[in-house]
């Protein structure tokens, strides 16, 4: 983890990130996406953005690609019997990556760059165990701080049929294998 000072608990992070207007995105959000689960916990999903589900109700993972993610992690924790671990999910960015109401697709780099030290001061704050990356752009960016990556929730949903059973099914294996672990 970097050595970093900084919020100590969730009410001073979310007083002096909850109005961040560190980049253009802030102008077309609905609401800031800044966490939820657990501080401190044991293992950390970041994923990539807010989708639509999240910009409206302020918190990371609760549409559909969120509600597939809960049930892997819930099969995970199963299968590896570890329901006493404490989750917190966070994404790269906290604001919904769009113009106007058109969304962009995936953060730029610049929308991560600016929303860099937030998410280095709540990982720190959270001091994990285990940090996931959910998504390929999250494997990219947090390749020196993960030790876990998995597909995004996203993309199996969006992938054909046939294949969504066995990229699921992955997920979950790999969640067990890494929450065993802890």
């Amino acid at each position: 983890m970097p050595a970093l000072s900084g919020p100590k608990t969730w009410k001073s992070f979310k007083a002096h990130w909850g109005n961040c207007d560190q980049c253009e995105l802030c102008s077309v959000r609905k609401n800031i996406v800044l966490a939820k689960g657990k501080i401190p916990c044991d293992v950390l999903f970041v994923g990539e953005a807010p989708g639509a589900s999240e910009d409206a109700i302020g918190l990371p993972f609760v549409g559909p690609a969120g509600h597939l993610l809960d049930e892997q992690i819930a099969e995970a924790l199963e299968n590896a019997h570890k329901h006493e671990l404490r989750l917190c999910f966070t994404n790269l960015v906290c604001c919904i990556p769009k113009e106007g109401n058109i969304k962009i697709g995936e953060p730029l780099k610049e929308h991560i760059d600016a929303c860099s030290q937030r998410l280095d001061e709540f990982m720190f704050m959270c001091n994990p165990r285990l940090i996931v990356a959910v998504g390929d752009l999250s494997k990219k960016w947090l390749a020196d701080k993960s030790e876990v990556h998995i597909t995004h929730p996203a993309a199996i949903l969006r992938a054909e049929i046939v294949r969504q059973a066995l990229m699921r099914q992955k997920v979950v294996v790999v969640l067990e294998n890494a929450f065993r672990d802890l």
